[in-house]
């Protein structure tokens, strides 16, 4: 797993209620030098983001639910797995798997996709 996933893996389980709040910042602490030494753009710019983010929870400039609907909002979809059918020849390709993420399934799952 390259740090960037790591780091994605760290903010996934403080939003799934996995870990708390501290258990994610010791993992961005632990990440933070190799990171920084990794030359990795998008992991340096995740991690700063964080870092601001954590950082005006700290301060009292943002609730923890309004830092879980950022931290959420800034995340890249996980388990993003679509799988297209034909089921007939007059029936337009169907989505046969959905995301993993639990709130978007009754979204995607059996859609219609033209």
């Amino acid at each position: 797993m390259d740090l960037l996933q790591q780091l994605q893996e760290a903010v996934w389980q403080y939003l799934d209620r996995k870990v708390g709040l501290d258990s994610l910042r010791a993992e961005l602490a632990d990440l933070a030098i190799p990171i920084a030494d990794g030359g990795d753009a998008e992991a340096s710019a995740l991690a700063g983001l964080i870092w601001r983010l954590v950082g005006e929870y700290d301060y009292g400039d943002r609730t923890e639910p309004n830092l879980r609907k950022v931290l959420f909002n800034a995340m890249p979809m996980r388990g993003l797995r679509i799988q297209a059918t034909r089921t007939t020849a007059r029936t337009p390709f169907m989505v046969t798997s959905y995301l993993a993420t639990p709130r978007f399934q009754s979204h995607v799952s059996g859609r219609v996709v033209a």
